[in-house]
């Protein structure tokens, strides 16, 4: 920030224009208002109030992009000035996550917005800060999984992870990553690898919140963002481990799998199909039939990486 000393008289006399009739004005100002956020010279020059300020009244703007750009600007103070988070906690977390309920926001981007300053924020906060927000936040998140844009759905999984420091220990918190754990699976065979990786990071984080020392070995030892994954055989070996230790959350993901055969995704539909048959056949009482279909699943994934 080479004309750092003039940005106080540079910013006073662009506030009006944040109000302007034109949107071109507006959306430039917060564009670069949203900018300034991003270093630290905001700070030290006192602006850092104001701009934050002015971003949230930015939000109720009637145009999209200058509500996109707000909230970017809100979620850029973790960058520019991330020992002032803690100090605007409740302010910031309800206005970044009101973005995910942006009624017109026909392709996503608010949303898009809120879902990443909000990883970006939380990375700031103190545990305490966040505690009592972590399933509000997780309600809000949950749509964003299925959404068709593949930059939506990996956003709303990295941030499902960024979240889990703050639920560990919270059985309440335990619930919602079953809630979606079925969710994340199949979306490991997402046609995006991004989305991909996005699953691996989060399913391993998450993973000790659900309290299985197997499932959470499985996770940290084959799902990482770098590397492939068999997924029939991890599959396999996994349900065993979920009939094993989570007998009783069975029928839950059994009525949560049936609602991916509608998935927008082939691949995520085909693996749906293997989850489901999986769980049936190695629940059968007879050992010769849960080896058989062990057996299967390894000639199915050959096949399927054969067509693939």
């Amino acid at each position: 920030m080479h004309a750092g000393l003039r940005l106080p008289v540079i910013v006073d006399n662009l506030y009006s224009s944040l109000s302007n009739i034109y949107e071109c004005q507006r959306i430039t100002v917060t564009a670069f208002f949203s900018e300034l956020l991003n270093h630290h010279v905001v700070t030290e020059l006192m602006l850092m109030e104001a701009l934050m300020n002015h971003m949230m009244e930015r939000m109720a703007d009637p145009c999209c992009a200058v509500r996109m750009l707000a909230i970017r600007g809100l979620g850029n103070i973790a960058t520019g000035s991330p020992e002032k988070v803690n100090t605007y906690t409740k302010e910031l977390l309800a206005a970044i996550s009101s973005g995910m309920e942006d009624r017109d926001d026909p392709g996503k981007c608010v949303a898009l917005e809120a879902m990443s300053g909000l990883s970006k924020v939380l990375l700031c906060l103190d545990k305490k800060n966040v505690q009592m927000l972590v399933v509000y936040i997780f309600m809000k998140i949950k749509p964003f999984m299925e959404n068709e844009n593949d930059a939506v759905r990996c956003a709303s999984i990295l941030l499902l992870g960024n979240l889990s420091e703050f639920g560990s220990g919270e059985p309440v918190f335990r619930d919602q990553i079953h809630n979606v754990l079925v969710s994340l699976l199949l979306h490991l065979s997402d046609p995006s690898p991004q989305v991909v990786k996005a699953c691996k990071f989060t399913m391993r984080v998450c993973a000790p919140v659900l309290g299985s020392e197997l499932v959470t070995g499985m996770f940290q030892n084959h799902l990482h963002e770098d590397r492939g994954l068999h997924y029939g055989e991890f599959i396999n070996d996994l349900t065993k481990y979920i009939i094993q230790d989570f007998p009783s959350m069975l029928n839950f993901y059994h009525i949560t799998v049936i609602q991916f055969f509608k998935s927008t995704w082939p691949e995520v539909r085909a693996s749906a199909a293997m989850f489901i048959g999986l769980v049936h056949l190695l629940q059968d009482p007879e050992p010769l039939v849960r080896a058989k279909a062990a057996e299967a699943m390894g000639h199915f994934h050959h096949f399927h990486h054969i067509q693939s």
